[in-house]
């Protein structure tokens, strides 16, 4: 009895002597000999390791959750950053571009008034360069000239097949952009861009005739046949 009582192992968890005997052999002992712990306590030991292990695993996601979502919103800012670099580029580039085209459509202007008061001979032949002038200007828009001028001449550019009513000089201002400043800015940006707006000859030759003809405007003192009188 002594013996027996010697050799009873003390369970590895509740610090008890064991009693049991192993069954089979296994992680608790071979077969036929005491248990290192009780089967009880085994099956809490199962319990535990399993809750430590879900416990592991839970930290684990959230660990990948929230590295997951520290990229999105780094992704996010960046991104926001970037569209504000590509409108302000753009917001640069339209500034040069809008001037350009406005400044082009009014020397164009001033090349067809130069034309009708000393190049009769040009716009009756429809000779070049009065030709190029006019692809570029259209029909619509060298009748609304032709009209300001009172020209009573045959109106030649009517006569050219390859001669389209708008004409091929750009006439749309690139126009610009508000800068977004946050994400709800920029998703209306995408949603809603800026229309593009297309001035007419019309409104070119009325700048014209202002410049020419209201007092302290920068053409009242220029004298030369390219005037709108």
């Amino acid at each position: 009895m002594e013996n027996q009582k010697e050799n009873t192992p003390y369970c590895l968890f509740c610090g008890r002597p064991v009693h049991e005997r192993c069954r089979k052999t296994g992680k608790a002992g071979a077969k036929g000999e005491y248990r290192k712990w009780h089967l009880k306590c085994s099956s809490g030991k199962t319990k535990a390791e399993t809750r430590a292990r879900e416990a592991r695993e839970e930290r684990s996601v959230r660990k990948e959750f929230d590295e997951r979502m520290l990229r999105a919103w780094t992704d996010r800012e960046l991104a926001l950053e970037d569209l504000q670099r590509t409108v302000r580029w753009w917001n640069e580039k339209a500034d040069s571009y809008d001037r350009m085209i406005a400044r082009l459509a009014e020397a164009r202007c001033r090349q067809a008034i130069l034309s009708f008061h000393i190049g009769a001979s040009d716009v009756v032949h429809y000779t070049e360069p009065f030709r190029a002038l006019c692809v570029q200007i259209g029909s619509d828009g060298m009748d609304i000239i032709a009209d300001s001028m009172k020209w009573i001449g045959h109106r030649t550019w009517h006569d050219d097949p390859d001669l389209t009513r708008e004409g091929a000089a750009p006439r749309t201002f690139m126009r610009k952009i508000k800068v977004p400043m946050d994400h709800d800015e920029a998703d209306r940006l995408v949603i809603s861009p800026p229309e593009a707006r297309t001035f007419t000859w019309k409104t070119v030759m009325n700048k014209i005739w202002r410049e020419d003809n209201i007092r302290g405007m920068r053409g009242t003192n220029a004298p030369g046949p390219w005037r709108y009188r």
